[in-house]
């Protein structure tokens, strides 16, 4: 919470949410450094079957454009990572995960490579849109966000 302001008045209230999610693998992958943007960085493979079993193929067309679901410890979360498509506009890549997420998923074979750079999702979002709006709640009308 360093780049929240602090010096408020009386009138005046922070709020702050945060999503805090811990994904665990059903077989974890093993460490390593992995090539990556023209660069060496952290990263994981798997290399035995039942690291392989995390990885389940949605739609393969090359090694420049897939979709895959990396299977989680939590049957209730999904990862998923894309590669290929434009994510300027990401609901291309969305529609993909739909169509071919039927549930007839393949895992890597024992010759298939697996291995992606650690992922980050430090992610921070402003509601600008929101600055400068009064509530709607009786008695906090007068209070602007």
């Amino acid at each position: 919470m360093n780049d929240i302001d602090r010096n408020i008045d009386d009138m005046s209230f922070i709020v702050y949410a945060y999503l805090y999610k811990d994904l665990k693998f059903k077989h974890p992958f093993n460490k390593t450094t992995v090539h990556f943007n023209s660069s060496s960085v952290n990263g994981f493979t798997a290399n035995n079957y039942d690291q392989k079993e995390n990885i389940k193929v949605l739609k393969y067309f090359d090694d420049n454009k897939f979709v895959i679901k990396l299977t989680l410890l939590n049957d209730q979360d999904e990862l998923f990572f894309v590669k290929g498509y434009d994510m300027t506009f990401p609901d291309s890549a969305l529609e993909a995960i739909v169509k071919y997420n039927d549930g007839h998923l393949k895992s890597l074979n024992t010759s298939d490579i697996f291995e992606a750079p650690f992922v980050s999702f430090d992610y921070i979002r402003h509601y600008n849109e929101l600055e400068g709006q009064c509530f709607a709640n009786k008695g906090w009308t007068q209070i602007i966000v």
